[in-house]
């Protein structure tokens, strides 16, 4: 077991202006499956000054925040009538804070608001671009679906970097307590202008994919 499998909380992120219910639903799922309590997050913004009184317009963000996070948590003990749901409404900017709490989760879960790639970049709401590069834990992204897929697998992806070697280790764990089956992919992008020694670069990704999955292979026997 890794570091990651030994932590005890789910945290999933609640945006009372655009609430997601598969979002909320996948870290539930999650969390019930690895037995993990949930911490719904939500982090009103600490200022606004477009409004002239800012302190009257927080408080009703928080209020708002709070309304949401009482909803979301009952939505999730609905599904799951034993799931501990733990809310937090917390002060600040939403992305340091979640990736603050990341420190001690087992998995963030963020619900896509399908920004444009400069709105994720820019917009100080923005949570996917900086969750996903900072968080201390693995993020799931997105509004999954859930669907049958047999037999069930994960993806990998690995280029030889420390950071893909450190991604290996938590998806072997995922799919082992899955019983799931795990693909590890290397990207290949040839270049534009063809090369003498392009299929030896080839072969020398295949052999490093296949050392950076091998010594994991032997460590989960179960997972193919």
């Amino acid at each position: 077991m890794t570091a990651f499998a030994e932590r005890r909380e789910m945290i999933v992120g609640v945006d009372p202006q655009h609430q997601s219910r598969p979002a909320l639903a996948c870290a539930a799922d999650e969390a019930h499956c690895l037995q993990l309590a949930l911490r719904l997050l939500a982090v009103p913004p600490s200022h606004d000054t477009r409004h002239a009184d800012a302190t009257a317009h927080h408080i009703g963000l928080r209020r708002r925040g709070a309304e949401a996070l009482t909803s979301a948590a009952s939505w999730a003990r609905g599904r799951y009538g034993k799931l501990e749901a733990i809310t937090d409404l917390l002060d600040g900017v939403p992305a340091p804070a979640l990736c603050r709490h990341s420190e001690q989760a087992r998995m963030v879960v963020l619900g896509s608001r399908r920004l444009g790639r400069a709105e994720e970049f820019f917009s100080a709401s923005s949570v996917v671009v900086p969750v996903s590069a900072q968080a201390n834990c693995p993020v799931v992204v997105g509004e999954p679906e859930h669907v049958t897929q047999q037999p069930p697998y994960l993806v990998v992806g690995v280029n030889g970097s420390q950071s893909s070697r450190a991604a290996v280790a938590p998806a072997f764990d995922e799919a082992s307590l899955r019983g799931a089956q795990l693909r590890a992919l290397w990207v290949w992008q040839p270049p534009a202008v063809p090369f003498a020694d392009e299929a030896e670069a080839v072969q020398e990704r295949r052999r490093l994919l296949s050392e950076t999955t091998a010594s994991w292979s032997e460590k989960y026997p179960d997972v193919p």
